[in-house]
């Protein structure tokens, strides 16, 4: 809402000559101060800079002044380095988990209500990792009634595997397939896919650079078949640096203890 000075006084009806104008923010103060406390926050929390914050920003301040959710975004690897599924306690994926709980519940403390989305990635695992499927379902299993336990009361949240989306959006997938593979290079950086290489060569020295190849496709296509389809931010568990095949998507990095499906 405007108001004018007119008179030494200021009225959104003014009387006389007009000597200046402001916005008097009224009921909306506290939401305006929420979001700038839950961008204080980020800045605080990362641990590396947040990628694309203009739009993280204009997240935060939609989400408290239409008001609609904060959506909020997070893929989940399989377990590489432990032969057991279930997660016990201490594991770092309940460390990883409380993180994840503390951050919601900073963001409520400032008014936002948050949905969570998170997505293990179960076909990668399967397809590209070539990791036993029995194995990855029962770890993912344990993921999820880790992550409904522990986060509760929190978030609304949605649990669904990669697979699952990608089947939904089957025609969106088969096109950016087509159109990402016939360039690849140009989507990739080449010391990121030379690190994707290295990588694969631990599950496969003979298909290193093919397993390689598909892993970075895939998840570019993730990347913007989520963007596309949710408009989330996401709550990276990586470096930022290998992040840059979800591209499209503004993210946060603010999760200390990342991958925890990696550590042993």
């Amino acid at each position: 809402m405007r108001e004018y000075l007119s008179n030494g006084v200021w009225s959104k009806n003014p009387c006389g000559k007009i000597k200046g104008m402001q916005y008097a923010l009224g009921n909306l103060m506290p939401k305006v101060e929420g979001i700038a406390a839950a961008w204080k926050f980020i800045e605080e929390k990362s641990i590396e800079q947040p990628a694309k914050s203009n739009r993280i920003i204009e997240q935060l301040a939609s989400s408290r002044l239409k008001p609609e959710t904060l959506r909020l975004f997070t893929a989940w690897g399989p377990r590489f380095k432990k032969n057991e599924a279930r997660i016990a306690s201490g594991d770092a994926e309940l460390k990883t988990l409380d993180e994840i709980r503390d951050v919601f519940l900073r963001f409520g403390e400032e008014g936002f209500s948050v949905s969570f989305l998170l997505v293990p990635a179960d076909a990668h695992a399967i397809e590209i990792n070539g990791l036993p499927k029995s194995f990855v379902m029962d770890y993912f299993r344990y993921v999820e009634d880790a992550a409904l336990k522990v986060l509760s009361g929190t978030a609304d949240i949605e649990i669904r595997p990669w697979s699952s989306i990608r089947t939904e959006y089957g025609e969106s997938y088969c096109r950016l397939k087509e159109k990402i593979s016939d360039d690849l290079q140009s989507w990739v950086k080449k010391e990121e896919y030379e690190k994707a290489v290295k990588a694969a060569s631990f599950f496969s020295r003979q298909n290193a650079e093919q397993s390689a190849r598909n892993y970075c496709i895939e998840r570019l296509i993730e990347g913007k078949i989520i963007a596309d389809a949710f408009d989330p931010i996401k709550l990276s568990l990586v470096r930022k640096e290998k992040d840059t095949l979800n591209q499209q998507l503004p993210r946060l990095y603010i999760i200390k203890n990342r991958a925890p499906w990696m550590q042993e």
